[in-house]
């Protein structure tokens, strides 16, 4: 399993990537979008996400990823 330092350093060097995200808000509900690794910060990294016709920008922890609360995974255009 990754350190959140190494989780962190491997979502920094992908800034402006295409990304998949996989947000588990609760044991029965996952949201799904895509979208782009914008910044990276100190404890947290934001992702731009576009849906019909609208931009909206969220953020997460590197502490998602880790506790495995995100899933990401990385879109080859």
């Amino acid at each position: 399993m990754q350190t959140v330092d190494q989780i962190k350093g491997q979502l920094c060097r992908r800034q402006g990537s295409r990304v998949r995200l996989r947000a588990y808000r609760s044991r029965r509900r996952a949201l799904e979008h895509d979208g782009v690794l914008e910044r990276c910060f100190e404890s947290v990294f934001t992702v731009l996400i576009e849906q019909g016709g609208r931009r909206e920008r969220v953020s997460y922890t590197y502490q998602d990823v880790y506790t495995r609360r995100l899933e990401l995974s990385w879109v080859e255009d």
